[in-house]
Formats: C-alpha cells, sequence, structure tokens
C-alpha cells in the first residue's frame, strides 16, 4: 500500500526462524512487488535476551540463527558469521 501511494519504504525479513529456501520465496515475492526492494531489504536475526530465551526455550521454539555480540550464530552447524 505504501508503494501504490508513493511513499518511500524498506522491507525487512526476520529470517532467524526461516530456511534459505523460504527467505529465497519472501525475495522473490517481493521482487514481483518491486525489483527495487531487494536493494534495500534488510534482513534481521533475533537477539536472544535473557527473557526471550527463556520463552523460546520454554516453547521448544529455538531459531536457526540469533544475534549475539555483534555476530550472527548459526544453530544448525554453530558458524559464526
Amino acid at each position: 500500500y505504501l508503494i501504490k501511494e508513493g511513499v518511500s519504504c524498506n522491507a525487512c525479513l526476520s529470517i532467524s526462524f526461516s530456511s534459505p529456501e523460504n527467505i529465497k520465496k519472501a525475495e522473490e515475492r517481493l521482487a514481483a512487488i518491486r525489483p527495487g526492494l531487494l536493494k534495500s531489504l534488510e534482513k534481521e536475526h533475533i537477539t536472544l535476551f535473557p527473557k526471550v530465551y527463556q520463552r523460546l526455550n520454554k516453547l521448544n521454539m529455538m531459531p536457526r540463527t540469533y544475534r549475539y555480540a555483534g555476530k550472527i550464530i548459526n544453530t544448525e552447524n554453530l558458524e559464526i558469521e
């Protein structure tokens, strides 16, 4: 709706719980809306503050990736990016 009304905007994806395939699908959908959205696309990782960690852990819903001390931690193979 913002693009339709001529309002400048950016897209953001929270990708911590998404597979690479689903991230690609989301990018394709955004490109179909307006290809320029991919130029400024922000891909964000969750920060596991103590209460956030406790809540997600209780639900057995831990993310694939998260931000810690300025680094991105990949829990699937414990890589630090």
